[in-house]
């Protein structure tokens, strides 16, 4: 049973964390996974009598794999950043996921970083969130009572604010596989104000799908960074979808450019500016098409 001196948890099996959670009932409690971001924030902001529950020790095959799941891609949210790296399956059919776990802080944090850890924290400048807003995946959310699922886009309520209820925990994240396709170009571009272990200034993560008349079948395009969550920028990817590389010139460029611009909504901050923002964010959208149409155009 949960008793108010107790401060951590430390639940070995699935059934375990569940039970756990239901004792909490209103108390309030935290889950630690990777605790890359948790324990910043815990030395920053100290909590006394809070209840932390440590998924270190949880021997629980799903949450820590990346498989098949009928006929989509699983990935669970004990999965670390490394381990999305490193995974050939994924760097095949998603490198912008692979960029975007690349592109995470250090190597050693990468190590101990979680998917679950990235998508729980919800900053408007998650990395693998962006990418997966891009790739249209869906979160899996289990409790006591239910196993349901959202999709990633609808999962965020605010900054650092998600859907999940008191007892609920995020379980993984499902990836559609389609109808398949027949090339793509995937990339996540981070700007920031160095090179490396810095939060993003903007981020855009863009997934396209080709058929096998070099048509665009599938797009998503996720902005980071430039709103109080990331933006699925869907009417800006909607513009490009049906088109061949050929039909993509200068005009649906600018118009793709302004509905992304458009969906965002920056601020000024000590890293940079709303100008700066919106400047490079439309600069970064427009390059990741030319970029696009150059590398399918010599084919």
């Amino acid at each position: 049973m949960i008793t108010p001196t107790q401060t951590l948890w430390n639940p070995r099996t699935m059934s375990e964390l569940m039970e756990t959670l239901k004792d909490f009932g209103a108390m309030p409690y935290r889950i630690l996974a990777g605790g890359t971001d948790l324990l910043l924030e815990l030395k920053r902001r100290p909590q006394p009598g809070l209840a932390v529950v440590n998924l270190g020790q949880l021997r629980d095959e799903r949450f820590g794999q990346v498989g098949l799941d009928d006929g989509a891609v699983w990935i669970g949210a004990g999965v670390t950043a490394a381990n999305l790296c490193h995974n050939e399956w994924i760097a095949k059919r998603w490198p912008v996921l692979c960029e975007a776990a690349m592109n995470l802080a250090s190597t050693q944090i990468r190590m101990v970083a979680t998917v679950g850890g990235n998508l729980v924290t919800g900053s408007p400048s998650g990395d693998l969130i962006c990418a997966l807003v891009a790739m249209g995946a869906v979160c899996r959310l289990t409790s006591t009572w239910q196993v349901h699922e959202t999709p990633i886009n609808e999962f965020y309520l605010g900054p650092r604010i998600t859907s999940l209820s008191q007892g609920e925990i995020l379980y993984g994240v499902v990836l559609p596989m389609g109808t398949g396709y027949a090339t793509m170009y995937s990339r996540f571009v981070k700007v920031g104000t160095r090179r490396a272990m810095e939060c993003s200034v903007v981020s855009v993560a863009m997934h396209v799908e080709f058929d096998e008349h070099n048509r665009i079948s599938r797009c998503g395009l996720a902005l980071g960074a430039v709103a109080p969550t990331v933006i699925d920028a869907r009417e800006a990817a909607d513009m490009l979808v049906g088109k061949q590389i050929g039909e993509i010139n200068a005009e649906l460029m600018n118009g793709v450019v302004a509905a992304a611009v458009g969906r965002a909504r920056p601020i000024s901050d000590l890293r940079a500016s709303a100008w700066y923002r919106t400047q490079v964010l439309g600069n970064v959208v427009r390059g990741l098409m030319e970029e696009m149409v150059d590398k399918y155009s010599r084919r």
